[in-house]
C-alpha cells in the first residue's frame, strides 16, 4: 500500500513539473550574476556592464529596474526581449559617500503574457570601498544623565595619499551638540571635539524616549577634484537596563 501511494505521488509530481514552463523561476539570465568590484582609492563611482539574455520560451518585457537606492543608475538598450535575444545592462554605481564593505542587489522586473505578476531577476554587486582616512572612532555616545564632557575624535590621513580641504560639512546641524575642529599636528589630519550642551532627555529629545542620532559629514577632496564624504555619528541614548 505504501509503495503504491509513493508511485502515485511521484506520478503527480512528474505531471506538475511537465506542465511548468522552464522559465518559471527566472526568465532572464544576467551575466555575471555576482560581481565583485575593487575600486581605486580615488574612485567615487563606477560603470559596470552585464549581459541580459532571455532564456525563456516567451517574449519578456523589462518593466522595472530596482537598484535599492538613488546611488544606483542604469541604462538598457532594449526593454523587449524575444526568446533567445539578449542585450546589455549598464549599471552606474555612485559611492562618493560610502566606504568599507558594499553590497547592492539589483533587479530587473519582467512580465510575459503568462505572468500574473512581475518576476524578479537579480544580480549582486559587492566589494570594499577604500578610504584614505583612519578615525580614532566613527561614533561617540553619551547616556542620558551622564556628565556632558567633551570627547575627541582624531582623523588621520594615510601617509601616501594627498588630500585637500578636509573638513566637517555641517558642524551646527544640531543645536544641542557643539562641534569644533582643528588641524592635527602634522597639518594633514583633523581633530574633532564634540560636546553635548545637555544630556537631559527632556531637553535634547522631544519624545523623551528616542535615541538622538546626529550624522556629521566629514568631507575631503582628491587632487583630481573628486570629493568623498564619510559619516561621524554622535548619539545620546538611554542607559541599557
Amino acid at each position: 500500500m505504501l509503495a503504491h501511494t509513493r508511485l502515485i505521488l511521484q506520478a503527480l509530481c512528474i505531471s506538475i513539473l511537465a506542465q511548468m514552463p522552464l522559465w518559471a523561476a527566472q526568465p532572464l539570465q544576467i551575466s555575471p550574476a555576482e560581481l565583485t568590484i575593487t575600486p581605486a582609492i580615488e574612485d567615487t563611482s563606477g560603470i559596470y556592464i552585464f549581459r541580459v539574455a532571455n532564456n525563456s520560451q516567451l517574449s519578456q518585457t523589462i518593466a522595472e529596474f530596482k537598484g535599492g537606492c538613488s546611488c544606483v543608475g542604469h541604462g538598457l538598450k532594449v526593454t523587449e526581449l524575444a526568446p533567445g535575444a539578449s542585450t546589455d545592462l549598464t549599471v552606474t554605481l555612485d559611492f562618493e559617500d560610502s566606504v568599507g564593505p558594499l553590497k547592492r542587489k539589483i533587479a530587473l522586473m519582467t512580465n510575459s503574457k503568462d505572468d500574473k505578476e512581475p518576476v524578479r531577476n537579480e544580480v549582486v554587486i559587492s566589494g570594499v570601498i577604500p578610504t584614505p582616512l583612519t578615525f580614532s572612532q566613527k561614533s561617540a555616545i553619551w547616556m542620558y544623565g551622564d556628565e556632558p564632557i567633551p570627547k575627541t575624535v582624531t582623523v588621520v590621513v594615510q601617509p601616501d595619499v594627498e588630500l585637500h580641504d578636509l573638513k566637517v560639512e555641517n558642524p551646527t546641524v544640531n543645536p544641542f551638540i557643539t562641534l569644533t575642529t582643528a588641524p592635527s599636528m602634522d597639518g594633514r589630519g583633523l581633530i574633532i571635539t564634540v560636546q553635548p550642551t545637555s544630556t537631559d532627555i527632556a531637553v535634547v529629545s522631544p519624545s523623551e524616549r528616542a535615541t538622538v542620532h546626529v550624522g556629521y559629514i566629514v568631507s575631503y577632496a582628491f587632487p583630481s577634484g573628486k570629493r568623498r564624504y564619510e559619516k561621524l555619528w554622535i548619539l545620546l541614548a538611554k542607559r541599557p537596563k
